[in-house]
C-alpha cells in the first residue's frame, strides 16, 4: 500500500523530516502501524493507568519522554535512524517503560 514511484523532486536521496510520513512511505501503511502502534498503544495504556499515585518519579520521567519523543517525530525522522545519538537512548527509554510496565503485571497492579 506504499507510494511506489514517489520521488523528491528537490535532491537525490532527499526525505521526509517527519517520521511518520517517512515510515509511511519507506514501509507502507501496514509498517506504519506494525512500527508505530505498540509505540501508541503504550502511550495510551501508560497515560490510563488506574494507580497513578503510586508511579515512581522516574516512570513520570519515561512517560513524558515518549510523549516528548512521539512528538519530535512530527518535525524529525530520528526515531529509526539507526546512526543518529538520539535514537538509542530513546530505546532503552521505551524498553524501561516496558519492563515497569510487567512489572506492574507480574505484581498484579494493572
Amino acid at each position: 500500500m506504499g507510494l511506489k514511484g514517489f520521488v523528491l523532486h528537490e535532491h537525490p536521496g532527499g526525505y521526509f523530516h517527519n517520521s511518520y510520513l517517512g515510515m509511511m512511505l519507506q514501509l507502507g501503511i501496514l509498517g506504519f502501524i506494525i512500527f508505530f502502534g505498540p509505540l501508541f498503544m503504550l502511550l495510551f495504556k501508560e497515560l490510563s493507568l488506574r494507580q497513578a499515585s503510586q508511579a515512581s518519579l522516574l516512570r513520570y520521567a519515561l512517560r513524558a519522554s515518549l510523549m516528548a519523543g512521539l512528538i519530535c517525530g512530527i518535525f524529525e525522522s530520528w526515531l529509526y535512524s539507526v546512526g543518529n545519538t538520539q535514537t538509542f537512548p530513546y530505546w532503552i527509554m521505551v524498553m524501561l517503560l516496558v519492563f515497569y510496565r510487567y512489572q506492574d503485571k507480574e505484581r498484579g497492579m494493572v
